[in-house]
């Protein structure tokens, strides 16, 4: 198939369309790597693990993408935590910085949850 990160994503899109859901999320990893591309690829694999009934992996990859910059997905990781009592929210521990820590820096566009330690926001 393709070896671009931007050819994986629109056969995502397709499969999405398809609700091909398992093979949106196999294909996604050409994606996510990819620092134009990941945006795009971390919300379209919030919704397929939430439609493959992955509720843990749904909420960290809804996460993931609302610190992307992805801001929609707020509503869908709100919902899937009532729905799922048993998930619980760890918000990142945030160093003493000047500007902020995680949280500017995932407004920044920068990494947020996906780095380091910040890697485990939901139990």
């Amino acid at each position: 198939m393709w070896s671009d990160a931007f050819g994986w994503l629109y056969a995502c899109r397709g499969l999405y369309q398809s609700r091909e859901y398992a093979l949106v999320i196999e294909g996604l990893s050409h994606c996510l790597r990819n620092e134009k591309t990941s945006k795009e690829a971390q919300h379209l694999l919030a919704f397929s693990l939430l439609h493959t009934r992955q509720s843990k992996a749904a909420a960290h990859a809804f996460y993931k993408s609302i610190a992307a910059g992805n801001q929609t997905d707020w509503q869908p990781l709100i919902e899937l935590l009532l729905d799922h009592k048993s998930l619980h929210l760890t918000l990142p521990h945030q160093t003493g910085t000047a500007t902020g820590g995680a949280a500017s820096a995932a407004a920044a566009g920068g990494a947020g949850i996906g780095a380091g330690k910040h890697k485990k926001a939901f139990s």
